[in-house]
């Protein structure tokens, strides 16, 4: 008869299932059982915040006037992370006014359907009987990184820009489905659907290089949020950024001592709330083509959990503040 196993203790952390602490209780036959090393405690803690239910669907804004920071591949890999590593319903969603990079980054599932298609669509998919399957067949389902896509479009002939009106709209009907929304945004920051994106957002994420262009262009974001705050009284524009989640995406930085004087500026213009995470190089995120999650290195994986646990504990506190 096999020796029942004695139950954990509450409070005290389930023995390492990783490296060589788990392979050290697999030689001993379970004898000897260690805790976990520091990265793995941390990735639990960050699994365990991303794992949180939000008290109402939630939307993520993924922002930079500056083309090239890594809006898209952040994007993608706030997704995968979310999806992954939760039971949350998530969305990706190119909410780019013109041939966004989302799609081209993401599977494609055989999917050539676009926001344009949903939007086309969106009077048969407002009543009250419609299936999520109905909705989900204008998104690219992500495949083992569970999570959806919807793509921006890109035939010149069917473009058009998306009004504050269709924002709201698709916004609407897709939170029927999915309580976490992604919101991968243009360069325009005076868009319509970037406006209107402002106007919902629970979290603020700013992916930026450390080089003198991405400051510009983030100072420059920064500028505008506080004039919309002064012009309309409304604080959430300032509050956005003063507690945002900001990806340092490497890959673009020369001088190491002038990118750490330039982090330090940024930390002293953000304030204290806000959170400055480094994201390490993948190699799949910069090839531009398609990205397989289950081929992103280790250290990837951990670097985005903790972005992604970031996200969620402020997109939580937001929402629960603001119901």
């Amino acid at each position: 008869m096999e020796a029942l196993q004695a139950p954990v203790p509450v409070g005290k952390p389930l023995p390492a299932q990783e490296g060589w602490r788990a392979g050290l209780s697999k030689l001993t036959g379970g004898l000897i059982k260690l805790a976990p090393g520091k990265v793995e405690a941390a990735s639990r803690e960050h699994v365990s915040t991303i794992q949180r239910v939000f008290p109402r669907p939630v939307t993520i804004m993924v922002a930079n006037p500056g083309g090239g920071e890594g809006k898209s591949p952040t994007a993608l890999a706030l997704g995968a992370t979310f999806g992954t590593r939760s039971e949350h319903a998530v969305l990706a969603w190119d909410n780019n006014e013109t041939m966004g990079t989302l799609a081209a980054l993401a599977q494609s599932d055989g999917s050539t359907r676009t926001v344009t298609d949903l939007l086309e669509a969106l009077d048969s998919l407002s009543h009250a009987g419609v299936r999520a399957g109905d909705v989900r067949a204008f998104t690219r389902h992500q495949g083992n990184s569970r999570f959806s896509v919807l793509a921006s479009h890109h035939d010149p002939a069917r473009m058009q820009m998306i009004t504050r009106e269709n924002f709201s709209s698709i916004l609407e009907t897709v939170q029927r489905f999915w309580n976490l929304t992604i919101l991968d945004t243009g360069n325009n920051t005076i868009a319509p659907n970037w406006l209107a994106a402002l106007d919902v957002a629970d979290q603020l994420v700013i992916p930026m290089h450390l080089t003198g262009k991405g400051q510009r262009s983030v100072l420059q974001m920064i500028q505008q949020l506080d004039t919309l705050t002064a012009t309309t009284g409304n604080l959430r524009y300032r509050e956005l950024y003063e507690r945002a989640v900001v990806v340092l995406v490497p890959g673009r930085t020369g001088d190491a001592k002038a990118a750490r004087v330039m982090r330090g500026q940024l930390v002293q213009i953000f304030g204290p709330s806000a959170t400055f995470i480094d994201a390490p190089f993948e190699p799949q995120l910069a090839s531009g083509s398609t990205v397989d999650w289950a081929q992103a290195r280790p250290v990837t994986v951990r670097a985005y959990e903790k972005i992604a646990a970031a996200v969620a504990d402020g997109a939580n506190t937001w929402a629960k503040t603001h119901p």
